[in-house]
């Protein structure tokens, strides 16, 4: 992951208040059933998922804090990344998240 810090200063007022805070913040969940339980609160908190997204060893999900902030939650199978780093999609699906 990564983390930008930088001064905000008199120059920076007229700027897009987009260029201002928090970018994306991102959790890694333990195991894939981690994963699984915390979309299943985020849903039954009545949050949004936006999107999620799936390769051969990941699978994440990006949703908006009440603040407008982008999350995610996401999954890294280690070893399916060290078997095979580049084919398709996960081979377990989330229940109940738009993809």
């Amino acid at each position: 992951q990564e983390i930008v810090l930088r001064e905000i200063t008199a120059n920076d007022r007229g700027q897009d208040v987009k260029s201002v805070g928090s970018n994306h913040l991102a959790w890694e969940m333990a195991s894939f059933d981690d994963l699984q339980e915390i979309c299943d609160q985020i849903i039954s908190k009545g949050i949004e998922l936006r999107w999620s997204r799936s390769n051969s060893y990941s699978v994440g999900v990006y949703f908006n804090d009440p603040d407008g902030n982008s999350n995610e939650v996401y999954f890294e199978d280690i070893k399916a990344f060290h078997r095979r780093p580049e084919e398709g999609e996960y081979h377990q699906k989330l229940v109940g998240v738009p993809s």
